[in-house]
């Protein structure tokens, strides 16, 4: 009997410090990292897409700063990219997940956690570090678009940036590869809804130009018209190969504006208005998830992460 109970207080702190050491590598919100634990934005991967990742502390700005504010014209370019990663995305983003270092594909993410986690960085001056994820961590690569679209709404954060910072993202534009799905005319034509913004068209069918007339308020004259492209054989087998490996995968607009157009499996996701208003990722099909699908039903449709 007493064997046994020294068996049992051995077990028992041991499993007790593994739960420890798991909880210690949960991700912590990107906010409340910055308001509670003395973090500023850029010791981590923050501006990593912008080749700064990893920034020391002193090199940082101390308060929020938006591109409003008193900026020097030569370090008006810098402050830009702050604002865009920093002020408008990271430090308002309340969710404790997992996103990319940078752009890319294989797209490689991150988060910060306690220091308390054996396996992270230390940020130097505080109580967190920066872990690189794994299986098993909240990889934002394995949330639907759906709910990045209700995710981004919630702490009013640009979709398409969010959805890059989440997704592997293809080098290839979108027109290149587009012309081997199967959408129809009038839906590879939301698939450039951004490109429409920045004055670049689509030159589609005639029911294609049609429904751009009436769904985006266009005159052609002030476009500059790029024709679809006929998809090269290397082309075809891309977008076969990005399908059939079920990764949620992006591939940017002409114009690298936007969220780009997303495949997950057999799924296709145009950047367009959400609901009305906002951009964000709708999907083209008929089968497409909704709002409370659970992972399942994408599997179901070729999503394999």
């Amino acid at each position: 009997m007493r064997v046994a109970s020294v068996l049992l207080l051995l077990v028992v702190p041991a499993t007790s410090l593994h739960v420890r050491a798991r909880d210690a590598c949960s991700c912590i919100d990107f906010k409340s990292v910055y308001t509670k634990h003395g973090v500023r934005c850029g010791q981590g991967y923050e501006l990593g897409q912008a080749g700064s990742p990893k920034m020391a502390p002193d090199a940082l700005p101390a308060t929020v700063i938006t591109i409003t504010d008193n900026i020097k014209e030569d370090d008006r370019a810098e402050f830009l990219v702050y604002d865009m990663f920093c002020t408008k995305f990271y430090m308002r983003a309340s969710f404790p997940k997992c996103l990319n270092k940078k752009f890319g594909t294989p797209s490689e993410q991150w988060c910060y956690v306690s220091s308390e986690c054996e396996a992270a960085s230390k940020v130097e001056g505080t109580d967190v570090a920066i872990h690189t994820c794994t299986e098993g961590d909240d990889l934002m690569n394995n949330t639907g678009p759906e709910e990045l679209d209700r995710l981004a709404q919630i702490d009013n954060l640009e979709i398409g940036l969010f959805g890059k910072l989440s997704y592997n993202m293809e080098p290839e534009k979108w027109s290149e590869v587009e012309g081997a799905s199967d959408l129809l005319d009038e839906e590879m034509a939301s698939a450039h809804t951004v490109d429409y913004m920045y004055g670049m068209g689509w030159n589609g069918s005639t029911s294609a130009t049609a429904f751009l007339k009436e769904n985006h308020n266009f005159e052609e004259s002030k476009y500059k018209w790029t024709a679809a492209k006929v998809p090269t054989p290397e082309a075809k087998m891309k977008l076969t190969r990005v399908r059939r490996s079920g990764i949620p995968t992006i591939f940017d607009s002409e114009t690298g504006q936007g969220g780009g157009t997303l495949i997950l499996g057999n799924l296709t996701y145009a950047f367009e208005p959400w609901e009305g208003k906002e951009l964000g990722y709708i999907c083209m099909q008929d089968n497409c998830p909704d709002e409370e699908a659970e992972r399942s039903d994408y599997d179901a449709l070729g999503w394999k992460i």
